[in-house]
């Protein structure tokens, strides 16, 4: 390998590095936004449930309590889904992967006459801390693409896509509560009116 081959090698190595350690970086931030979020949900739905029932005890609303049962039920379901996805164990894991990657993209470019057998070193590292920390998404890595260059245009569409759907996902599960009357309205109407 020539010293421009290495040199170039180097480069090639310390941008891959670069936009592994952004797209990790996003994801992590992203497990962490959605921890905090899911927790707030909690808190807001057990308010919202307590709420509920002291109004139950104090005003009498035909199917209220089924409305109660319901916020239960999804309250039940969010504090299941957080346990099992583990958001902030993974957050904090993340965290520890990308501080690493910034070692090795450090250690890489620190190198002033790169050999052939330091860039396979590194780039061994490299791979065994890809390989000991869970994987970002084609998501994070365009989004990291977004926040570092220009993307093109069917991909900056992905990225907005892509928050969009997280952002109205999010607005749906907080007016979740004012919906179930209507629901159960609805559904009283379509199937036991019908009986």
């Amino acid at each position: 390998m020539t010293e421009s081959n290495i040199k170039e090698s180097q480069k090639s190595l310390s941008n891959k590095i670069y936009k592994t350690r952004k797209a990790r970086i996003i994801f992590s931030d992203e497990l962490k936004s959605q921890h905090s979020f899911y927790e707030g949900l909690m808190t807001y739905y057990t308010v919202m449930i307590i709420v509920f029932s002291l109004l139950e005890s104090v005003i009498s609303i035909e199917n209220f309590s089924l409305y109660i049962l319901i916020l239960s039920i999804a309250l039940g379901f969010f504090t299941l889904f957080i346990q099992s996805q583990k958001f902030l164990e993974r957050h904090l894991d993340l965290k520890k992967h990308y501080i690493d990657l910034e070692n090795i993209y450090f250690n890489l470019n620190v190198i002033e006459t790169p050999t052939k057998d330091a860039i396979e070193k590194i780039n061994r590292e490299y791979t065994d801390a890809l390989n000991s920390h869970e994987n970002h998404s084609s998501i994070h890595y365009l989004k990291a693409q977004y926040n570092i260059s220009d993307i093109s245009f069917p991909d900056k569409i992905k990225v907005w896509f892509y928050n969009l759907k997280s952002y109205l996902f999010r607005f749906a599960l907080i007016i979740f509560p004012f919906f179930v009357p209507k629901l159960i309205i609805w559904v009283k109407l379509i199937f036991i009116e019908k009986s």
